[in-house]
């Protein structure tokens, strides 16, 4: 064919600054790439967790034991009124009580080994004077001053052991009479009849209470032990009311409240009621 080999072999001849001129792209070289070497893949090892540890509970350990206190031979029990409280002086331990209240446990200090007069002491958080004189109307007894957080508790302390009915009979017991216009204006201002599950000082000159129904719901009541004027009267739940329990304790005020099925010892409360330390069957 005319023209067909010849203008092939003029085109594989054209030079490539030609075949640039006339917008052809002249060829690249081709340029060898570094060689990337991969990164290994990281391996994750976990932190281990600390290891918690329970928190070691304190350990208390007993005072001092002796034998005697100004002549009197140990256990000796303390009690006072306005505020009522007692206190144990017995196997190397202070316990301190009030009702209503948090109970106040220490160790006994080392006493001196010639007591006479009077013998003041401190117990931690407890200020303690004995004094070998008369106390009141009460046999073989010495004045007692108790003094905790500022305020001063004044009775008498006696030699004896324990007696649990004694100890549960004057617990919030000795609150009762001088508390009757609160307690009554409190089982009032409820729906129906209550039973008296606990009776604690509040405020000067008001107490408050724990009433439970015929059903074991709780209400905490307080009021003026003078007027009677109800401060607050709300439901509340068995573990907030527990707080104020002091054993099985239960009064039931006569007139005005649910019928106590006795179990065990009870106590006329001056015709108000009936306290029953064991609590109600």
């Amino acid at each position: 064919m005319p023209g067909g080999p010849f203008r092939s072999s003029i085109l594989l001849t054209f030079p490539a600054a030609m075949l640039a001129a006339c917008g052809v792209p002249e060829p690249q070289e081709s340029v060898a790439l570094p060689e990337v070497t991969p990164t290994p893949a990281r391996t994750f090892t976990p932190t281990p967790r600390p290891t918690l540890q329970a928190p070691v509970a304190e350990v208390r350990t007993a005072g001092a034991e002796p034998d005697e206190i100004l002549g009197l031979p140990t256990p000796l029990l303390a009690s006072g009124e306005e505020p009522y409280w007692t206190a144990e002086f017995a196997e190397g331990w202070i316990t301190f009580s009030r009702p209503g209240l948090p109970l106040v446990e220490v160790p006994m200090p080392e006493l001196p080994a010639n007591q006479s007069g009077t013998l003041s002491f401190q117990a931690e958080r407890l200020g303690i004077v004995l004094e070998t004189s008369v106390c009141g109307d009460v046999a073989d007894a010495l004045p007692v001053t108790i003094t905790f957080e500022e305020v001063e508790y004044l009775g008498c302390a006696v030699s004896g052991e324990i007696n649990p009915a004694v100890s549960v009979e004057t617990n919030w017991q000795e609150l009762i009479p001088t508390s009757l216009t609160a307690i009554d204006a409190c089982l009032a201002a409820t729906d129906g009849p209550r039973l008296l599950r606990a009776l604690y000082p509040r405020e000067e000159g008001t107490v408050g209470m724990i009433l439970v129904d015929s059903v074991g719901r709780y209400e905490e009541c307080g009021a003026e032990t003078e007027t009677g004027d109800v401060a607050f009267l709300d439901p509340i739940m068995p573990d907030q009311a527990e707080i104020w329990f002091e054993g099985e304790a239960i009064f039931s005020r006569s007139g005005t409240s649910l019928v106590c099925r006795e179990t065990g010892v009870e106590f006329d409360v001056d015709g108000a009621g009936v306290f029953h330390p064991a609590g109600c069957g």
